[in-house]
């Protein structure tokens, strides 16, 4: 388990109209490296393409203990003024990783322009299939088509049914629709048997899925 043990902050904020390029390089130049330089983790900083407002954004950021991220917290307010003069609203989840991603570090050609950030519902009993049923069956599968999973993440308080956010990268939206479905041909990477597990294990995963939705959103790091 490359992060066992992180806690994780997912936070979605809303700016006012016309403020999404100076949230962006505020939050890059100076909220990043501050978390940083605190010992937290930021994977990196979204904002609405398809299905969100250019407004809306998403930053998941790793803490290795719940008594750091208390810590960081304490001294996050008051926050740069004209930063905060920005935001709209925000709001806060606290989640925990699957045990399979985020990897223990990013590679920046593992990096990707443009992210899937989709939600599932599905009973918490179920967890743990939809965790290997992913990381064996799905990932492998859209990953040899260049795509790149960044994290997937569930709630921390226990819930029915539970709610997993995924993150996936893809190089644009043209990129997203070609890994839809299971009919296009198998990569000469991988084996006709490994092939055909991993779209078993798909047509598994999908059938613990309650429901799920998706959201494009570009993304961002520190240059």
């Amino acid at each position: 388990m490359d992060a066992d043990g992180w806690f994780w902050e997912v936070r979605r904020t809303s700016v006012n109209d016309g403020a999404a390029p100076a949230y962006r390089r505020g939050y890059l130049e100076t909220v990043w490296p501050r978390l940083e330089s605190a010992g937290a983790r930021p994977l990196a900083l979204f904002n609405g393409l398809i299905g969100a407002p250019v407004t809306a954004f998403l930053s998941v950021t790793g803490y290795p203990s719940f008594e750091s991220y208390l810590a960081v917290q304490a001294t996050a307010a008051p926050r740069d003024p004209a930063l905060a003069a920005l935001i709209h609203d925000e709001s806060v989840r606290l989640m925990a990783d699957c045990g399979e991603r985020p990897r223990a570090t990013l590679d920046p050609a593992d990096r990707r322009a443009v992210y899937g950030v989709r939600s599932f519902v599905l009973p918490p009993e179920s967890w743990d299939e939809f965790v290997h049923d992913s990381a064996a069956g799905v990932w492998p599968r859209i990953e040899s088509q260049g795509a790149c999973i960044l994290g997937m993440f569930k709630d921390v308080g226990a819930t029915t049914p539970t709610d997993a956010l995924l993150l996936t990268g893809y190089n644009g939206p043209a990129h997203w629709e070609a890994t839809r479905g299971l009919e296009y041909a198998r990569p000469d990477s991988i084996s006709a048997d490994e092939w055909a597990r991993a779209v078993e294990l798909s047509r598994a995963r999908a059938g613990l899925v309650l429901r799920s939705s998706v959201t494009l959103m570009s993304a961002h790091w520190p240059a």
